[in-house]
């Protein structure tokens, strides 16, 4: 009952508004209806689809289809995540990001007055497969040279971000190799988390920054205390529920 009770008054406040007139006069005797346009709590999910409709990619009937999607998103959600894969959709060929249309799904989505976050800036799976051909070093600083260029570009329109995700297992992962494990092995968890958060900072040192995990074991709870002891400044700490081997259960969810 306690916790009910705090969460209700977090989420609750008190307000008197008075209406007046053109002329400053109370108005009476009429009726009033109040829509909520927007809330300071962020509630939404991944919103990718946003990407073909505002660079208009589909066809016909699917974009009405995913308009009519979104429409029902809106409805709802004042949130939502683009992706920033960086081997994936976003710069599979080097040199050759797909900025714009990132973009124009993000000011799309701000238009509409939804909070955007950029997922991720940094991560092993889903990685530029043409960082294996350089050095360690050379990885360093294309990472580097990375998060300049997307969190400069998008500033004011993404002020959110996962810096960098699933490090639990980053140094470690096996299934294939990887650019990013590799720097991880070299800079060790907190070294490569320290790095992101400091070079992402630099370039915007307004944005909302978030660590971001599947794992949810001890071992990310040592992350992150190590994280908070070597002075990153983290805003936010980031969990997502994979529940790809069963389902969690209520209470772990």
């Amino acid at each position: 009952m306690g916790g009910k009770t705090n969460a209700i008054s977090h989420r609750k406040a008190n307000k008197t508004i008075r209406l007046v007139d053109a002329s400053g006069n109370p108005v009476t005797g009429k009726e009033v209806i109040l829509e909520l346009t927007n809330h300071h709590f962020l509630f939404g999910s991944g919103i990718f689809d946003a990407i073909d409709v505002a660079n208009q990619n589909s066809s016909a009937d699917k974009h009405a289809f995913l308009e009519e999607k979104l429409d029902r998103f809106l409805d709802i959600f004042n949130f939502g995540t683009l992706p920033f894969y960086w081997g994936g959709r976003f710069e599979p060929e080097q040199g050759k990001p797909q900025t714009n249309k990132l973009m124009a799904a993000a000011k799309w989505l701000k238009d509409r007055n939804v909070t955007v976050k950029g997922h991720p800036l940094c991560w092993h799976t889903v990685t530029a497969p043409w960082l294996l051909e350089m050095s360690n070093d050379e990885i360093l600083k294309a990472q580097f040279n990375r998060i300049e260029r997307e969190v400069s570009d998008f500033k004011g329109v993404i002020d959110m971000w996962d810096v960098i995700n699933e490090v639990v297992i980053m140094p470690i992962f096996d299934k294939y190799d990887n650019g990013i494990t590799r720097i991880s092995k070299d800079l060790g968890r907190i070294g490569i988390v320290k790095e992101m958060f400091a070079k992402t900072r630099e370039f915007h040192p307004d944005a909302t920054l978030l660590l971001n995990d599947f794992n949810t074991s001890i071992n990310y709870e040592i992350l992150i205390d190590g994280c908070l002891h070597a002075g990153v400044s983290i805003d936010a700490i980031g969990i997502q529920s994979h529940q790809h081997q069963g389902y969690w259960g209520g209470v772990r969810s």
